[in-house]
């Protein structure tokens, strides 16, 4: 097994032919939120119709089926030198485990296990894709610069696959600050990260167990890729950067809790925890919404409904305005946050507007400014 070792600019690079079983064996997948993640994850989910689709072209095409791209893995820099060294990747994954993480190629390298796995699966094809070859390029990442890594992978599904990379910023803003506890931390960066963890939350949890609610916002935001293996073949309802610019008052609000010098790890827990206070407050708040304007969603499944305007963007933003006006009198008033839930109640229950005053192309149609969200927020509390 040879390796070759080179640079560009100084970003280590190492070269090899491996087989597939030699990356199944060797390599994982970290992906953002799981159970392995340690901080450091930022892979989406596989995606099982894009999986399905691989293997249909392997297993339809079993003599002359190709794929002849690279598969892109990482590896940290401990292991790279002692890797080249001993051209034996058994014998580190005795000592160390799986070393590498699968950056490009997760969906090719996942067909090729599950046919492998497939009981059913055409020997003389299972042995062939078993020592399956691919042109591997492997990523020498240091330790305290894994967020190269993820740079990496933004430009992979960025320019190549034009895939949302929403997430892997999401990412990369948690390592960082995880690497390096000593750089200074913006209140901006710190608005941004609980504004992006919330939506992550809201868009991933199908309910909370705490609050015990449905969430209607389940994939309602565009912050990646539709996932079609659940049947969801619109891509969300609102797009993240207008979802976290309708909360970011409310985030404001609720950050005014954290003292900024707490150190890396503390910073990070702190974030987050202000991220489920308001993913909380959120879903609490939707679900009165939706008990007010129910025909406005869809019953079953995914919940928003693209022919009202309710949860994009006009709708979002003025709901969201309506919320922040509650909770900034409260802390005005010293009044305990969990007050907001009655007084939203009674604004939403004894507003005026109809299902369809939502409608899309209807009575609100033409209000897309700022101005615009504050009159239907005034609308909805019967103030104009």
């Amino acid at each position: 097994m040879t390796f070759i070792t080179y640079f560009q600019n100084e970003q280590k690079f190492i070269s090899t032919i491996l087989t597939s079983k030699e990356i199944i064996l060797n390599s994982d997948v970290i992906i953002y939120g799981a159970k392995n993640d340690d901080g450091y994850g930022y892979q989406r989910p596989i995606q099982k119709q894009h999986l399905n689709k691989i293997i249909k072209y392997i297993t339809e095409n079993p003599k002359d089926f190709m794929l002849p791209t690279s598969i892109v893995l990482a590896v940290n820099s401990k292991y790279a030198d002692e890797l080249v060294k001993s051209s034996n990747i058994d014998s580190l994954r005795e000592s160390y485990g799986r070393i590498f993480r699968i950056v490009d190629g997760q969906h090719r390298i996942f067909a090729i296990a599950s046919i492998i796995k497939d009981a059913n699966a055409n020997i003389d094809l299972k042995n062939k894709l078993i020592d399956f070859n691919f042109n591997v390029i492997i990523l020498v990442i240091n330790e305290s610069r894994i967020t190269t890594e993820m740079d990496v992978f933004i430009d992979i599904n960025s320019k190549a696959k034009r895939l949302q990379t929403d997430l892997v910023n999401l990412a990369k803003y948690r390592a960082m600050k995880i690497l390096h506890p000593n750089d200074n931390v913006s209140y901006e960066e710190c608005i941004q990260f609980i504004c992006m963890q919330t939506a992550y939350l809201l868009n991933n949890k199908l309910n909370d167990t705490d609050v015990k609610l449905n969430n209607p916002w389940l994939y309602g935001i565009k912050f990646e890729l539709p996932n079609k293996d659940l049947g969801i073949t619109s891509n969300g309802i609102i797009s993240i950067s207008s979802f976290t610019k309708s909360i970011t008052g409310i985030v404001k609000l609720k950050y005014k809790k954290i003292h900024t010098t707490q150190h890396d790890m503390e910073l990070i827990k702190a974030l987050e925890d202000v991220a489920v206070e308001v993913y909380r407050i959120l879903l609490i708040s939707w679900n009165i919404v939706m008990n007010k304007w129910i025909g406005c969603f869809n019953i079953g499944g995914i919940l928003y409904n693209n022919k009202y305007y309710l949860q994009k963007t006009m709708g979002t933003s003025a709901i969201h305005l309506v919320l922040y006006d509650i909770i900034l009198s409260n802390q005005k008033k010293h009044n305990d946050h969990k007050n907001f839930e009655h007084e939203f109640s009674n604004i939403i229950n004894n507003s005026p507007l109809t299902d369809d005053d939502w409608l899309s192309s209807g009575k609100f149609s033409g209000y897309t400014s700022e101005s615009g969200f504050r009159k239907i927020a005034d609308m909805i509390k019967n103030n104009i």
